[in-house]
């Protein structure tokens, strides 16, 4: 795989992927693909809390980037979304396993924005 991710992969990215952990869940179950964890497993093997894992795999379903039954008596299983095709999840996968710090300064270089429109809105401008 190219740096340059394709058009896919970056629209995949800029419009789903806000943090991280969301992204190693998300490689977690890909690269488990067909085997159903706990989320307490998951939450061990990331070493991440059982509840932001939870929050986690819920914004993965509500995204549509899990299918809706991926999530069933606690454990969940990759399934792809209607939002998120799986090659185009598994290609941004490879991207993030190429160029991890390309990938965190794209989901960093959103919340900056944003905050920056928030503070921008707020900013006093001197009237002529």
């Amino acid at each position: 795989m190219a740096l340059d991710p394709s058009a896919d992969v970056l629209r995949f990215i800029e419009t789903h992927i806000d943090s991280v952990e969301l992204l190693h869940v998300l490689m977690f179950l890909v690269d488990r693909k067909g085997e159903s964890w706990p989320t307490a497993a998951i939450s061990r093997e990331l070493r991440s809390s059982e509840s932001s894992v939870n929050m986690r795999v819920r914004t993965l379903v509500e995204r549509k980037l899990l299918a809706a039954d991926a999530l069933k008596d606690g454990k969940v299983e990759y399934r792809a979304g209607a939002n998120a095709p799986e090659s185009v999840v598994i290609e941004a996968l490879a991207y993030y396993k190429l160029a991890p710090y390309r990938v965190v300064e794209m989901i960093f270089s959103k919340r900056t924005n944003a905050i920056q429109s928030i503070a921008d809105a707020f900013r006093f401008r001197k009237e002529d």
